[in-house]
């Protein structure tokens, strides 16, 4: 957990979080069990349906690499690439790989990692984008986890990013919510 020392951590504040991601947060957290974390199986797609544009789903082997497993319309259309099958560690800036994995691994401790950025989009106006970290508890046969990756933004015209690569770097504010 390096990076908990480093970065913000705070209780959990509904209203902080955009509201498209706060609607998959509230059904992810109904489904935790005792305080632990929601199983994948557990996880009903059709109670979030209109914000399935918007979610990843991020295989995560512990200290080696972090995989998109399926991406989104909005985000593909966002990005302007679909990132199922990518190596998210591979496409992220050398210098923040280590950070990366280590917010998901944290999340695997039973956190939810929040991330805002502004990013620039094609028509040159900004993009403020949040994205959300929410894990769950299986562990699969070659131990990996998955956690979902919800993604918000708010653009002007319904812009896209000027580059898919923008879509890697670091965020401005990064905190850990404790449920």
């Amino acid at each position: 957990m390096d990076n908990l020392a480093r970065e913000r951590h705070r209780r959990f504040d509904r209203e902080a979080v955009y509201p498209a991601n706060r609607s998959i947060l509230e059904y992810w957290l109904s489904l935790r069990r005792d305080e632990a974390l929601p199983l994948r199986s557990d996880f009903d797609l059709n109670h979030i349906r209109p914000s399935l544009p918007k979610l990843s789903l991020i295989q995560i082997w512990p200290e080696e690499r972090l995989v998109c497993r399926l991406s989104g319309t909005a985000i593909v259309r966002m990005i302007g690439r679909d990132l199922t099958g990518c190596d998210v560690t591979a496409n992220t800036a050398p210098e923040f790989r280590r950070e990366r994995m280590a917010r998901y691994l944290n999340c695997m401790d039973g956190f939810v990692h929040r991330s805002v950025r502004t990013l620039q989009g094609a028509s040159g106006d900004p993009v403020r984008n949040e994205c959300l970290i929410l894990p769950f508890a299986d562990i699969r046969e070659d131990g990996s986890r998955q956690a979902l990756l919800a993604a918000d933004w708010f653009a002007a015209r319904g812009d896209q990013l000027a580059s898919a690569e923008s879509a890697f770097v670091a965020p401005e504010l990064s905190e850990y919510l404790a449920i």
